[in-house]
């Protein structure tokens, strides 16, 4: 162990530095979003909903206050709520809608300060939770603090006209504070030396990676050799980064690795991800191999984050399923607290409602001491433990550690797994790292050429770009030496695309290491026409002339050249007319661009293609939500999606409408080519682009003059 270095030093400041100024940009946005639009503008644009009353106070798992709302029909035009652009997990406030909302937006007008105003806004608003559950007549928003204020605020706003709406979430960026914080001054293994740069990496003897691979048995049979060669590096040294391009199998292949970790070394992993969909895809499928006991797979998080098919390992449901002794009495205490809460509201009389909290406050304390008990319990005997990396520092989680950060004498975890690592920041990954710091194996997967973490800060140009540079670019960049990094491990079969797809972005960015599995190598939707490959919904349409109707089902890759001035890209600067993502910002948007868009859809589905194999993506909301306006009418089914929002999807058929065209050649957000290779690479069997190529070519970016090049020689260019 040794003290803190000057590097660890410098780059923990610069970290925290970092972080205040998004921070602040992120309250800000916050600010003008609250100050500048009345509740019925923010509802209107997805930020907000109306006209609630609390229906229903429980207590959740670690005295959480669940509220659960209901429309009020004394205001409410339906019994339904709208709920657009408000999903789980958000992070809302919820307050009286009236007068009490008039005094707020006065307050924050005033405010000569981003800070001052949200600390006005939060006095007068009631309580700030998460959103838990939703349906389509209520909402469940989980609420954490003083559990004694928190009931007497839930209380305040029984028989209330509420709203809620959607706010800067501050606890993710005190956590990322705290760690980088703790890290700068804190004493470091060997290992935290490597992953800062403060100790050379050791590269494994040829026979130490040769025992590793004579010695494991795979339960996956299917796995290629680069995929085995992996996990078999993994599983002998320290520190790996498995790089997973587009298609090669990567969730399959940390799925292999978990389970050699628990079956064959009993180990003890903690897996972490930057979303819940990340960790959750890996769960569903740890599960299906019914491998590792699913009562020893443990999920960390908000249920209601959580896909369905993961409820069984959520700790908090296990912690009220009744079909355990100790989810049975926790149970009955939380119904003896529920209905003393209920008859608090209904009580006017002032000293029986103080014994009435007395009571209260004497079973809180004890669901606290057994839920604790019951939760280290279930967290200790697990075999892997899955959570985001902001979840990695739950409460829950912590709480089962001794003053001297061992349980039971050793550390809790022995590996950590970081998946898409490449979409979250490095402030985050450090979460897991810090807070258990008996891990002695770090694993990266992911891929540095599809889209890095969303920053916000724009206005200054060295934060953003440190913010942006995730712990895969830092390690590579610190290690690599003759374009090799000695622990990086890329998987070089992809199984997705046709090869006339994948190859553009195969020489760009992979430096041609990538190859087609023959499974994929030349598929088409053609193929699925012919029933080569069987997919519910394909319709037998029997065609005289195959070459003639059929002909678009065979290519792989079409794009309509829209040059010539006559497709003219537009702005949206009316944030009423197209898109809630242009609210801080103008959008783009190209209407006769569209219009080619849907003609190819339409002749997708009348050659016979289910629209459920069919995406449309763009890189600009203003153009997604016009998309949706003229194309969801007609193909209901058909998935409509930013580029960013469509990262780590899949269809047969993707149709890219790239917008931009003008007479001075910018394209924006384009030049980034790790955002066109996502959306390059998320076709199957045919790749369609709507874009002016003489933009593209013109715009002095070598990436855009490339794919043009590539196009010209490897598409049937359309000229609509």
């Amino acid at each position: 162990m040794t003290d803190a270095s000057n590097n660890q030093i410098s780059l923990t400041t610069n970290f925290l530095d970092a972080l205040a100024h998004e921070k602040q940009a992120d309250l800000t946005a916050t600010h003008e979003l609250l100050t500048s639009l009345a509740p019925k503008r923010l509802a209107g644009l997805g930020f907000a909903v109306l006209n609630l009353c609390v229906a229903n106070l429980k207590t959740g798992m670690g005295g959480k206050q669940l509220i659960e709302l209901e429309p009020d029909m004394a205001y409410a035009s339906s019994d339904a709520i709208d709920t657009r652009g408000v999903k789980v997990g958000d992070i809302v406030r919820l307050d009286r809608l009236g007068n009490a909302s008039a005094k707020v937006e006065k307050k924050l007008r005033g405010s000569s300060k981003v800070t001052d105003g949200l600390v006005a806004l939060s006095l007068e608003l009631g309580l700030e939770g998460v959103i838990l559950k939703m349906s389509a007549r209520s909402i469940t928003v989980a609420v954490e603090g003083d559990e004694d204020k928190l009931s007497e605020k839930a209380l305040a706003l029984m028989n209330e006209r509420l709203w809620l709406v959607q706010i800067t979430n501050s606890i993710t960026y005190k956590r990322m504070e705290v760690i980088l914080s703790k890290l700068r001054s804190m004493k470091c293994s060997l290992l935290y030396q490597t992953l800062l740069g403060d100790a050379a990496y050791i590269a494994p003897g040829a026979s130490q990676h040769a025992e590793s691979q004579a010695n494991t048995v795979f339960f996956n049979a299917g796995l290629n050799e680069s995929q085995r060669t992996a996990i078999t590096f993994a599983l002998c040294l320290p520190l790996t980064i498995i790089h997973g391009p587009p298609g090669t199998g990567k969730t399959y292949t940390v799925i292999e690795l978990i389970q050699q970790l628990v079956v064959n070394q009993g180990e003890k992993v903690l897996v972490c991800g930057p979303s819940n969909v990340s960790v959750d895809t890996i769960l569903e499928r740890l599960n299906s191999t019914r491998l590792i006991r699913a009562n020893r797979l443990i999920r960390i998080g908000h249920p209601g984050r959580l896909l369905p098919l993961n409820y069984q390992h959520s700790l908090d449901i296990l912690v009220k399923s009744p079909s355990s002794d100790e989810g049975a009495i926790l149970n009955d205490i939380r119904g003896d607290i529920n209905k003393i809460v209920r008859e608090i509201a209904k009580t006017k009389k002032f000293k029986l409602k103080r014994e009435m909290f007395a009571e209260l406050k004497s079973l809180r304390r004890e669901l606290r001491t057994k839920e604790k008990k019951f939760v280290d319990e279930l967290i200790v005997s697990s075999d892997v433990v899955v959570s985001t990396l902001h979840g990695s520092g739950a409460r829950e989680l912590l709480s089962v550690y001794d003053e001297s950060g061992l349980v039971n004498g050793k550390p809790l975890f022995d590996t950590l797994i970081i998946d898409e690592v490449s979409q979250a920041l490095e402030p985050q990954c450090w979460i897991p790292l810090i807070n258990h710091l008996g891990i002695k194996k770090v694993v990266i997967a992911g891929d540095n050429k599809q889209l890095p973490p969303t920053v916000k800060t724009e206005d200054h140009p060295r934060f953003q770009k440190l913010l942006s540079r995730t712990i895969f670019d830092r390690l590579v960049g610190m290690y690599a030496s003759d374009g090799e990094v000695p622990f990086k491990k890329l998987l070089s079969i992809q199984y997705r695309m046709n090869e006339v797809i994948m190859e553009f972005s195969n020489q760009q960015l992979y430096h041609g290491k990538l190859t087609a599995g023959q499974s994929v190598k030349h598929h088409t939707l053609w193929d699925l026409k012919k029933g080569e490959i069987p997919v519910e919904g394909i319709k037998d349409l029997v065609n005289e002339d195959p070459d003639d109707l059929n002909a678009d089902l065979k290519l792989p890759f079409i794009w309509y050249d829209t040059q010539g001035g006559d497709f003219p890209e537009r702005t949206d600067d009316d944030t009423s007319q197209v898109s809630k993502g242009s609210i801080f910002g103008s959008s783009k948007y190209n209407e006769r661009e569209a219009e080619v868009v849907l003609e190819h859809v339409a002749q997708l589905v009348t050659h016979g293609i289910p629209q459920t194999l069919i995406g449309v993506i763009s890189p600009y909301n203003a153009q997604v939500a016009y998309l949706k306006s003229i194309v969801a009418e007609r193909f209901p089914d058909v998935e409509l999606s930013t580029i960013d929002g469509f990262q780590g999807r899949e269809k047969e058929a993707v149709v890219i409408s790239l917008v931009r065209s003008n007479d001075k050649h910018e394209v924006g957000f384009l030049k980034d080519e790790r955002r066109l290779n996502v959306a390059l690479t998320r076709a199957r069997r045919q790749l369609c682009v709507v874009g002016d190529m003489e933009c593209l070519a013109q715009s002095r970016n070598a990436f855009l003059k490339a794919l043009v090049e590539y196009a010209e020689e490897h598409a049937e260019v359309r000229y609509p």
